[in-house]
Formats: structure tokens, C-alpha cells, sequence
């Protein structure tokens, strides 16, 4: 008898569970479609700054990178982002937008050889160490980077 409840109780809370899995499942794909929608609206906005660069319209550029960021973090949109702003010489920025890119991916060493690159300009020279040691930590066989922490 006992058993008979227990598979019973068992039965039920399995067949309960369906709906409420396949409601989860169908809530779980309706996210990826968005997603990929966001995505695909960031990588458009993203192709429209970059044809504004080559064309040195950097505030148009700079627009659609505003954008596209608002859409989804795309890695590619902080990068140029970050060169446009380097190249008005606003470094600040450049370095948040460098930051940005490190808490996407810490593993990096690009990220981190540009913000301390960014970081030596200012003659911030301990930020720019950590940033140049964090990246030989990543890679050690990178000559520009020992380069700099030498002349640091």
C-alpha cells in the first residue's frame, strides 16, 4: 500500500512538472530570440559607425557605437569606441571603454596592453604597470609590453 501511495504521489508531482518545464523551456527560447535580435540590432548599428570612421566622421561614428552598446555589449563597439576616443584624445573614456572590455573577457591580454598603454600616455605609470603585468601574466612572450614595463 504504502508503496502504491508513494508511486502515486511520484506519478503526480512528474506529470505536474511537465507543464511548468516545457513553460520554462518555451521562456528560455522566447530569451534567445531576443537575444539574437539585440545582437543582430548591435552588430548593425556597429557596421554603420565603422563606415563613418573609415570616412573620419568620428561623431557619427561615435553615435552608432552609443547605440549599438545600448543594444548589447559587443565587444567590437567598445574597441572602436575606445580608438575614437584615444584619437580625440579623450584617454579617460578610452581607459573606461578598455575597463568594459576586461569584465567581458579578464583573459584578454590585448585589453589590457591597450588600457596601459592609455594609462602610460597619462603617465599614470603604477596603473599602467599593473595593466602591463596582468597581460605578461596572460602572455609572457610579448616584447612591446616588456618594453614599456622597462621603461617604466
Amino acid at each position: 500500500m504504502k508503496k502504491t501511495v508513494l508511486i502515486f504521489i511520484s506519478l503526480f508531482f512528474i506529470v505536474a512538472s511537465i507543464p511548468m518545464y516545457q513553460y520554462v523551456k518555451k521562456k528560455e527560447a522566447d530569451y534567445n530570440k531576443e537575444q539574437a535580435k539585440l545582437q543582430s540590432k548591435s552588430k548593425q548599428y556597429y557596421n554603420r559607425a565603422f563606415d563613418c570612421y573609415q570616412k573620419n566622421q568620428l561623431y557619427e561614428a561615435k553615435q552608432n557605437l552609443d547605440q549599438s552598446l545600448s543594444y548589447y555589449k559587443y565587444d567590437k563597439s567598445y574597441i572602436l569606441r575606445a580608438v575614437i576616443y584615444e584619437e580625440s584624445n579623450q584617454l579617460d573614456k578610452a581607459i573606461e571603454d578598455y575597463g568594459e572590455l576586461i569584465k567581458i573577457d579578464e583573459k584578454n591580454k590585448k585589453y589590457y596592453n591597450s588600457r596601459g598603454y592609455l594609462y602610460y600616455k597619462q603617465k599614470k605609470y603604477d596603473q599602467a604597470l599593473k595593466d602591463f603585468d596582468q597581460s605578461l601574466t596572460l602572455n609572457k612572450n610579448q616584447k612591446d609590453i616588456q618594453y614599456y614595463t622597462g621603461l617604466i
